[in-house]
């Protein structure tokens, strides 16, 4: 496509309603074959991402006809969609839009897109994390993000979102730091795990660590994940445990000056669940029985955390939370395509006739199920 053509078709899509902003916009990636989505980066503007959406589609095999079909999908019978496939066949660009009388797209040759369930609310921490990013210039030096929450509420699916947000093109590496007692275990095992995830082997020296971290963030952004629990709290020293892991990551070398890419490492805090204050492993720990619980503590220091150390900076996130109905009512108008609204919100209805609100884990279940039954079959 020539330049011409791709700022011709740019103007009319941005008519669309489902391109008209970028959370609109972002709906539409979820539609996308993986293998283009991926690979379409991240735009500063709403234009901007449109442009690369289309610069990308038209570069594979039937690229634009995702595009358009994914369109539909949410804009079927507007006037701005019949221009857009106008433009394309005066333009003869390389696009099978549908005809009339053609059968129509379903969605049933599609799987729901698997992040869609697990991307009601969450906002606040997709805000506050994109504000640390904003302010991230030091791209030498790794961003640490602390994501909290009972492991309910899938602060792994986060992780996702996170990445898609991003657009990583490389999957996130999770860095085993096994059982560790004290500080010097924990960065005994984080090296050890890097060097195993990066490198293939135990022992790496630092500089051989920084050099694959550099290889891997040349072509965009990389993310980091480990996860620690209450356990982790209690054996190895606190609060200690976070500045430790802070200090690891300022301990090593920085990245080569020629590094401009975003190294996102998120530790994942997971609380524990009732089911395991009645594990062996608790009951060694007499202030179990205190009125306030170790997680009520541990939710009070993350409050007043520092979650930095030297030139490394980090960002502690809200806790990960229940979510309300409310939120969920306003992910189904911004993500569920209106035709399929009547089906959708009474089922959303029944969600919440016991509840006030429900973890991220079933909700992400049930809507998984409600958009399988009412939209993708």
């Amino acid at each position: 496509m020539s330049t011409n053509h791709i700022l011709k078709l740019v103007e009319a899509l941005l008519e669309c309603p489902s391109l008209k902003d970028r959370n609109s916009s972002s709906s539409i990636l979820k539609l996308l074959p993986p293998k283009i989505s991926n690979a379409i980066p991240h735009g500063s503007t709403n234009r901007e991402q449109v442009t690369k959406i289309v610069e990308t589609c038209s570069k594979y095999p039937n690229g634009l006809t995702e595009l358009v079909e994914a369109i539909r999908f949410f804009d079927e019978g507007t006037i701005p969609l019949q221009q857009v496939e106008e433009l394309i066949k005066e333009l003869r660009l390389p696009c099978s839009p549908q005809r009339k009388g053609e059968k129509k797209l379903s969605t049933s040759n599609r799987e729901v897109p698997r992040l869609l369930p697990y991307s009601a609310n969450r906002l606040d921490h997709r805000l506050k994390l994109a504000e640390a990013i904003e302010k991230h210039h030091n791209k030498q030096r790794p961003l640490l993000c602390l994501i909290h929450g009972e492991e309910c509420q899938r602060g792994d699916k986060f992780i996702d979102v996170v990445e898609e947000f991003l657009r990583v093109t490389e999957e996130p590496l999770h860095i085993l730091t096994d059982i560790f007692e004290n500080i010097n275990d924990l960065h005994k095992n984080t090296r050890a795990g890097l060097s195993d995830r990066l490198l293939g082997k135990m022992n790496a020296s630092d500089d051989e660590i920084v050099n694959a971290i550099a290889q891997r963030s040349s072509a965009g952004p990389v993310i980091f994940g480990t996860v620690m629990d209450t356990e982790d709290w209690l054996r190895a020293g606190k609060v200690e445990i976070f500045k430790g892991f802070a200090n690891f990551w300022a301990n090593l070398p920085p990245l080569p000056p020629t590094s401009n890419n975003l190294v996102l490492v998120c530790l994942l805090f997971q609380y524990e669940s009732e089911t395991m204050k009645k594990n062996r492993f608790f009951k060694r720990f007499p202030f179990f029985k205190d009125k306030q619980s170790v997680n009520e503590e541990i939710k009070a220091t993350f409050a007043n955390l520092e979650f930095t150390s030297g030139e490394v900076n980090g960002v502690v996130l809200p806790e990960l939370c229940s979510i309300h109905k409310k939120q969920v009512v306003e992910w189904v108008n911004c993500h569920v395509e209106k035709y399929f609204h009547d089906e959708v919100m009474p089922e959303i209805h029944k969600l919440f006739e016991c509840h006030q609100t429900i973890t991220m884990e079933q909700l992400g279940n049930s809507l998984k199920e409600i958009l399988r039954q009412c939209c993708y079959q």
